[in-house]
């Protein structure tokens, strides 16, 4: 498990910082990474414009798996220490990477999904982590935007 721990974080960082660089163009505000105490304990990667953002690279739903999970999204209830994981994190958004673009949704309205529907997520765990997947199709009735990785303009759902 451990040897897979370095490519997760790489992911992680190429997603942040392209995150900060395609949402700073399009939106023309300035973008910040956090703090490590602020990623750590607060789940917030970086600012943009004011808004505090968890930004979330691919994911692949088993870890032999070829392509990364593009019709669902991971959401983290615990994480690997045990504490609460970024669902519960202070966060304003999460920015959820696809191939073509990230979609950014409110988290507390990903936390109000969570619990109004935990009963139908299979929650799933490693050591002391604990998540679920959910059907992007379940999170349409919410109000997200899509930044795509070309330099087109945000597209707001709902």
């Amino acid at each position: 498990m451990m040897k897979d721990y370095p490519k997760s974080i790489e992911f992680g960082k190429k997603a942040e910082n392209l995150f900060m660089s395609l949402f700073s163009k399009n939106k023309k505000v300035e973008c910040t990474p956090s703090t490590e105490d602020q990623n750590k304990i607060e789940h917030i990667d970086c600012f943009c414009g004011g808004w505090s953002f968890d930004v979330k690279g691919q994911r692949k739903k088993k870890r032999q798996d070829d392509d990364f999970c593009e019709d669902q999204i991971l959401l983290e209830i615990k994480g690997v220490f045990g504490f609460d994981g970024w669902l519960y994190g202070k966060a304003q958004f999460i920015a959820w990477e696809k191939s073509d673009s990230f979609i950014i949704f409110r988290r507390e309205d990903l936390v109000n999904h969570y619990e109004t529907n935990q009963g139908i997520y299979q929650k799933q765990s490693r050591d002391k982590d604990c998540f679920v997947w959910v059907p992007l199709e379940h999170l349409k009735k919410l109000k997200f935007s899509i930044l795509p990785k070309t330099q087109n303009p945000i597209v707001t759902g709902k």
